[in-house]
């Protein structure tokens, strides 16, 4: 019997986690996620129409690739008899997440020649499990999709096949990426820079790449045609209104030093530090790198853009285990290093268990804020019965920005706010009504809501996380109101 390699019995064990991880991790990690892509598939499948969705719909800055994948998805659903919202959305995490590790599985092979034998496994282990890639990888997000494809394009680079077809793929790879997303053209531009002045490799090349790039942008035109009904330059759009008109800073702005903070905070301590000390290392010992040409424009360009969110890192996220084992390469290389063996094996294994605590976490928990977690538990109710919805203060997790929400909205309901700052009117018991309530743990804590909870009856069904993972989400700073609770009675 032949032998499985480690990187096969990786690959095995990570496509089990992720699909797992797409299974649990349900809702969304950004509102744009959802309502600008599931949402916007509901305008062709007549679930929606134009006054339901956001702004820019209207404003047509969203490329429609992504929305028309997902409505012929839906459509393939209904095929087979998937009509549950939640099961469709679970599709989407799937197809992601299996897309995913088998990307990530061509471009660690494709980095046998520039990782050496004694950090080989390390690296293929650091590219499916750091612990917030599976979480990151399912998302079926602009985000995630134009990284996969950066990803894929980089594998084709460092392969170094030089044939026509090669270039061909490389620059439709490109293209796909900025379908996704229209930042995605900065690491994009930074690579083809790079196979010009470092590899120097001919101009003939180079118009390859170019024209199939250029060949898949007109494809997106005319995908957006289809999707919007008329001619529109959906990426011109997107930087007139966000850009030029200053349309994204009425979303909040951020200090240049933003990225270089939220890496250091959100990336789990020691995590981040690490992060930021190989990439610097790499730029100045390495700067020949495609990888720091490809991410060093990204980042610079983000820098300079005054709105900023962590989730615009996201396409660049699966370079970190490279560009981490490429550092601690070019540093253990040097004659100066003689770490102790023992401190070595201590810190190695402090990490190991970091990394798995923050692992567990981030991958079996639903994204964002949770509140498809809740959502979920009432649809699974499946009572026959009419349904009332009660949620305190802005705890509605239907409409968290007031938003319509279609796509999950439970036919035969009623949904009522509970505004603490009122006199609460609480309703008599009807037996022939299903009557829930959603409410976080701060505001569970209130006298008015005890008393509703108290007088019908109700008993706490489910939380958005589960209880183990409440104490390690606290110690990383989540407030109690991000933690929600279902009563039903």
């Amino acid at each position: 019997m032949k032998k499985i390699k480690f990187e096969q019995l990786i690959f095995i064990i990570a496509t089990i986690w992720y699909v797992l991880t797409a299974y649990l991790s349900n809702g969304y990690f950004h509102p744009d996620e959802h309502y600008q892509i599931i949402e916007f598939a509901g305008i062709k499948d007549g679930t929606n129409t134009a006054k339901d969705l956001t702004w820019e719909y209207h404003a047509q800055i969203r490329p429609a690739i992504q929305p028309t994948i997902c409505y012929f998805i839906f459509k393939v659903c209904n095929l087979f008899s998937i009509t549950n919202p939640y099961d469709k959305a679970f599709v989407l995490r799937l197809i992601t997440s299996l897309l995913s590790v088998l990307v990530i599985y061509f471009f660690t092979n494709s980095c046998k020649n520039l990782v050496t034998d004694k950090y080989w496994k390390p690296f293929v282990f650091l590219s499916y499990f750091i612990w917030f890639l599976p979480c990151i990888n399912v998302r079926f997000s602009s985000e995630t999709w134009s990284g996969i494809f950066l990803l894929l394009a980089l594998a084709f680079v460092i392969r170094e096949k030089r044939d026509a077809l090669s270039y061909i793929l490389l620059g439709s790879l490109l293209g796909l990426s900025f379908l996704f997303r229209f930042q995605m053209a900065i690491p994009a531009l930074g690579l083809v820079l790079w196979i010009l002045f470092i590899r120097k490799e001919s101009i003939s090349k180079i118009g390859l790449i170019l024209i199939s790039a250029i060949v898949l942008v007109a494809i997106g035109v005319f995908i957006d045609l289809w999707f919007y009904g008329n001619w529109t330059i959906t990426f011109w759009n997107y930087f007139n209104e966000n850009l030029i008109e200053g349309k994204a800073k009425q979303f909040g702005t951020s200090p240049w030093y933003y990225y270089f903070y939220v890496i250091f905070v959100y990336s789990f301590f020691p995590f981040g530090i690490l992060i930021l000390t190989a990439f610097f290392l790499l730029t100045f010992k390495k700067f020949n790198s495609v990888f720091v040409w490809t991410i060093l424009p990204f980042l610079i360009v983000h820098t300079f853009i005054s709105h900023k969110e962590l989730r615009f890192l996201f396409p660049i996220i699966n370079l970190v285990p490279i560009v981490l084992i490429l550092a601690i390469q070019e540093i253990s290389s040097k004659s100066w290093v003689r770490s102790p063996t023992k401190l070595i094996k201590g810190i190695s294994i402090l990490l190991l268990i970091i990394n798995t605590t923050g692992l567990v976490v981030a991958s079996f928990k639903p994204a964002g804020a949770g509140g498809m977690r809740i959502t979920q538990e009432i649809n699974e109710m499946n009572t026959k019965k009419p349904l009332t919805i009660y949620f305190v203060n802005d705890d509605n997790p239907y409409s968290p920005w007031n938003i319509t929400t279609n796509f999950y909205a439970e036919p035969n309901s009623e949904i009522i706010k509970i505004d603490l700052s009122q006199q609460i009117n609480i309703p008599a018991i009807d037996s022939n009504k299903k009557n829930v309530l959603i409410v976080n743990m701060r505001n569970v804590k209130n006298e008015k809501v005890q008393n509703f909870i108290a007088n019908t009856h109700m008993k706490e069904q489910c939380k958005n996380v589960s209880n183990f993972m409440i104490p390690v989400l606290e110690l990383y700073g989540y407030p109690n109101y991000e933690f929600i609770m279902l009563y039903s009675d």
